[in-house]
């Protein structure tokens, strides 16, 4: 089981190989805001579970296994992310959010959440008015409701 770190680490190898064509230390850092040597560590460490092909100074490369591993983790982020936006959340706050949770979430529970994503994108009109009865019971909730 990979850890968060890892977790995210991989998925920035995975999002950078697939963007870029090819993923480097120095930008998988950058995009996690870490230090080198905190990256070092976490490269080692994937190259000993056959996940990637880690040499300094070199392009790191995915396994085949860390592919799907890494697609996986990019695709339960980009699901997650989805539902928070659908919820009306804004981006930052969903990006925050997801970055939290999506190490504790179940891969039954994200194929459930997808499969409802996937139904308010099919159907528009449902959306809208999940999105209307979700204001009001804001309002609500915040004493922002109007006097008729």
């Amino acid at each position: 089981m990979l850890t968060r770190a890892q977790s995210h680490c991989l998925e920035q190898i995975y999002l950078l190989s697939q963007k870029d064509g090819v993923a480097r230390a120095r930008d998988i850092a950058q995009n996690l805001d870490v230090g080198p040597s905190t990256i070092t560590k976490t490269l080692q460490k994937l190259d000993q579970m056959d996940l990637i092909v880690y040499n300094k100074y070199e392009y790191i490369v995915l396994t085949p296994k860390g592919e799907l591993v890494g697609e996986k983790i990019a695709l339960k982020h980009e699901i997650l992310q989805q539902f928070m936006l659908l919820l009306e959340i804004d981006p930052e706050t969903a990006h925050t959010e997801v970055e939290r949770i999506e190490h504790y979430v179940s891969d039954s529970t994200v194929e459930r959440i997808k499969e409802l994503v996937q139904f308010f994108n099919s159907n528009p009109s449902i959306a809208e008015t999940f999105a209307r009865v979700q204001m009001d019971a804001y309002k609500v909730k915040n004493g922002k409701v109007e006097d008729p």
